[in-house]
């Protein structure tokens, strides 16, 4: 009966002290979608999970204020179906994070405990930053991967 009792202690131990806790709480999960119009000039904060939905631009002449500690997430897709932040020619990001309270760029899924496998990587478009420097192209200009060539920003 000791053993029994033993091992069940054991067992019930190694359940209730072998899941790591994430260093991130769960916070509100606010659906970021661009209509055309962009971001707008606004701040991203900590009160808030950020979910971008398809690709969303930061347009000419506005500027995306991200604070240390928020959380981005991309929706699953790739090619056209891609969801990124996509800081167009003109517009600006100011992202400091912070040791104590990095920005988190990932896919929606992720837990947030260092534990996304492999295979799960690659998942969405990430951020991509169009500068105004020219490119190695006739005529300075050429498409970039995952983002339609219709699309003028």
């Amino acid at each position: 009966m000791q053993k029994v009792l033993l091992s069940v202690l054991t067992i019930s131990f190694l359940f209730l002290f072998s899941c790591r806790k994430s260093n991130y709480e769960l916070t509100h999960e606010v659906s970021v979608k661009d209509n055309g119009s962009g971001t707008g000039t606004v701040t991203w904060d900590t009160k808030n999970t950020y979910i971008l939905d398809g690709l969303v631009f930061v347009n000419d002449g506005q500027t995306l204020t991200i604070e240390p500690g928020t959380v981005i997430r991309g929706k699953t897709g790739q090619g056209t179906e891609a969801s990124a932040l996509v800081v167009a020619r003109g517009g600006k990001i100011i992202a400091r994070g912070t040791p104590e309270a990095p920005i988190i760029f990932t896919v929606e899924g992720d837990d947030l405990e260092g534990s996304v496998p492999l295979e799960a990587t690659g998942l969405w478009g990430g951020l991509i930053i169009l500068g105004n420097a020219p490119l190695n192209a006739s005529g300075g200009e050429a498409a970039v991967e995952g983002i339609a060539i219709s699309e003028p920003r």
